[in-house]
């Protein structure tokens, strides 16, 4: 999921946080949270901007980092430097974390979101933003969702897609003379979708064909159309045919093939495709090094990818220690993460990294800032790196 580009108004909002004495001061101090279940275990886990979250195997969910829109979920607007109970959540199968914001899918196919409301990204009706989570109206039979910076979206049963919040550069799928909407709006032409990626201005989906539908801004190539002009509906990623998985990151987008090879495309100013040559790109670039690959992940700046043998290699942006080693600058060439060998999922956030391996722990590393690492640890340090304190 996430986030960033040149400099626009949501490049602000979504990554720079605005670290003024009052974020500071959200409470992120607060470790004394209540727990939920002891004995349940994490089974998937989602990176946001200064916040992680984890859905465990009793259908809850539990999330740490910044709260200062209320991206916990669990009534308060202070941070936690370890998991806290999202509340009124008990019939989880999955969730996303974006911005600053958090959508869960439920039992029936139901969505909740909670968090910043700005754009209509977490509730219709009026703009304000929640600190709980709020059922999405006009959505059922959801099979998989997914939070951008300022838009959500999901896929329904029947192949189609939906998203709602903001509409610049036409992240929903619609022409964006439509600022926003806080009521979900279906996707033309999607009717053969099974998963989507939400990322900073941009949507895709992967199609029942293994081919991939991208929309939304576009002038890093984003949509990996061949060209850098935006366009207001979806637009198939050219020549990719036999995709498994995708990730739409802050201004780049990612696909896993059936064969293992990775490939990317759109901003490339870290380095986050996987090259050195190019600033950005408008077609899909293969990423050197990387022959057995089964997921994705897309942060604001870097790029991971797990293997078969349950190891991570990331590249891109690392001055942050989110590649795993402390304080490296741009890297092309994809670098295995230190220490993780068994690892069953990766998922990327801003300037953080987290990894569920199969003895049921998370791990995380990066910038700590907001205690989005989870470790319990004291805010401000980055690179920093360790196990989330789940008990």
């Amino acid at each position: 999921m996430l986030f960033f580009q040149k400099k626009p108004a949501w490049f602000v909002c979504l990554f720079l946080g605005i670290f003024t004495v009052v974020g500071l001061v959200w409470g992120i101090l607060d470790s004394n949270s209540k727990q939920g279940d002891k004995n349940a275990i994490p089974l998937q886990i989602s990176a946001g901007a200064y916040h992680t979250c984890g859905l465990f195997s009793d259908h809850t969910l539990k999330c740490w980092g910044r709260n200062g829109n209320g991206q916990l979920g669990n009534e308060s607007f202070r941070g936690s430097l370890v998991p806290v109970d999202v509340s009124a959540i008990s019939s989880a199968h999955a969730v996303s974390a974006s911005g600053f914001h958090t959508c869960a899918l439920l039992s029936a196919g139901k969505v909740s979101c909670w968090g910043a409301n700005d754009s209509g990204q977490i509730v219709d009706g009026d703009f304000s933003g929640a600190n709980e989570p709020k059922e999405i109206s006009h959505i059922d039979q959801a099979i998989d969702l997914s939070a951008g910076a300022r838009h959500t979206c999901a896929v329904l049963s029947d192949g189609t897609a939906q998203c709602w919040g903001s509409n610049e550069y036409g992240a929903l799928g619609v022409k964006p003379t439509l600022l926003s909407s806080s009521v979900p709006m279906a996707v033309p032409k999607i009717t053969k979708a099974k998963a989507i990626s939400a990322g900073g201005r941009h949507t895709c989906v992967l199609l029942l064909s293994e081919s991939i539908a991208c929309w939304g801004g576009n002038d890093t190539g984003a949509l990996g159309r061949g060209a850098f002009s935006d366009v207001g509906e979806p637009w198939v990623v050219f020549q990719i045919k036999n995709a498994i998985d995708l990730a739409a990151g802050g201004d780049h987008s990612c696909a896993v093939l059936s064969d293992g090879r990775v490939r990317c495309w759109g901003d490339n100013s870290s380095k986050q495709l996987g090259r050195d040559r190019f600033k950005k790109s408008s077609v899909p670039l293969e990423v050197p090094g990387i022959k057995n690959a089964i997921a994705v992940t897309a942060g604001a700046f870097h790029s991971c990818v797990l293997l078969k043998d349950g190891t991570i290699k990331c590249w891109g942006r690392g001055i942050n220690g989110q590649l795993g080693l402390s304080r490296i600058k741009n890297v092309s060439e994809p670098i295995v993460v230190p220490g993780i060998k068994n690892a069953i999922a990766v998922t990327a956030g801003a300037f953080h990294t987290c990894a569920l391996d199969i003895e049921e722990r998370i791990e995380c590393w990066g910038t700590n800032n907001s205690g989005q690492l989870g470790t319990g640890g004291s805010m401000g340090h980055a690179p920093a790196r360790g196990y989330v304190k789940l008990h």
